[in-house]
């Protein structure tokens, strides 16, 4: 901090407690995820046996009590695939080349008839063949949470647009390089400035609007319906090198969620690579 006469003051924190207060946090947040997997697997196989044997309607109550069992195990399984990855952020990671076009048409379809109840249409522009180096199990799991949150917050008879380009830039070599950029824009609710800071914090629960809302019937919803979606699928990102960033687009007011990959293959799969 300046000070009068030309002065500059320098203030030192030892920030070690806070860490450490952290650490045991999340380590007893972890040791309880783990001891909740056993019994709600149990109390899951208790309801499938009560859904065979009760007629309506009081099996809707039955139905009722799996989505929110389901919804547990979600979180419960959410929580501790979090925290493994920031425990260790160069998460052990199945890398192959992967295409990034025909990876989000896969994710397209597995969520269209969630879409067609919406009435949502689905529009890509940009290159065909996008190859990348990186896990494509993870890079599913990346597009599948952030379509499905789109298609979650678009109100009716709207449009999701996923748009893709590459990007020159140079690194600290100067060397030419190349990074791929996906813009997912949809036509919600977007996001309160206030809450843009926060989208990718765990359980971070903002505008109302964008709060959780389960869908009866539909067992994806509650994959990003934790409050760990978001969270996850940035770990996600940092473990292959990439990055994302929340913004509400000025066009259609919704969110707009901008990502950027660099382990880049060009346009084209490269022959020597397996």
């Amino acid at each position: 901090l300046p000070l009068p006469n030309g002065q500059v003051g320098v203030f030192l924190e030892n920030r070690q407690p806070l860490l450490d207060i952290n650490q045991v946090r999340d380590r007893s947040f972890s040791d309880l995820a783990h001891e909740l997997r056993t019994p709600l697997t149990s109390i899951r196989l208790v309801v499938e046996t009560l859904q065979n044997r009760l007629e309506p309607p009081l099996n809707r109550w039955v139905n009722r009590l799996m989505q929110e069992v389901d919804r547990l195990i979600n979180l419960v399984q959410s929580w501790l695939e979090l925290t493994q990855m920031e425990a260790n952020p160069n998460m052990q990671l199945q890398v192959k080349a992967v295409e990034l076009r025909s990876l989000i048409a896969s994710v397209w379809e597995t969520l269209e008839p969630l879409a067609q109840h919406q009435r949502l249409s689905f529009s890509y522009s940009g290159p065909e063949n996008l190859w990348i180096k990186a896990d494509k199990a993870r890079i599913y799991q990346v597009f599948l949470n952030l379509l499905d949150n789109s298609i979650k917050y678009s109100p009716p008879g709207t449009s999701i647009h996923v748009q893709a380009k590459i990007l020159s830039t140079n690194n600290a070599r100067d060397a030419a390089s190349e990074i791929i950029e996906i813009n997912l824009i949809d036509s919600g609710v977007g996001f309160s400035e206030v809450d843009l800071p926060h989208v990718f914090e765990r359980f971070y629960r903002g505008d109302k609007a964008r709060s959780h809302s389960p869908q009866d019937g539909n067992s994806i919803g509650a994959i990003v319906g934790n409050g760990l979606g978001l969270a996850i699928v940035e770990q996600i990102l940092i473990a292959h090198g990439g990055s994302i960033k929340a913004m509400n687009h000025p066009e259609t007011g919704g969110a707009w969620m901008q990502l950027q990959f660099h382990e880049v293959m060009a346009n084209s799969l490269s022959q020597d690579y397996s």
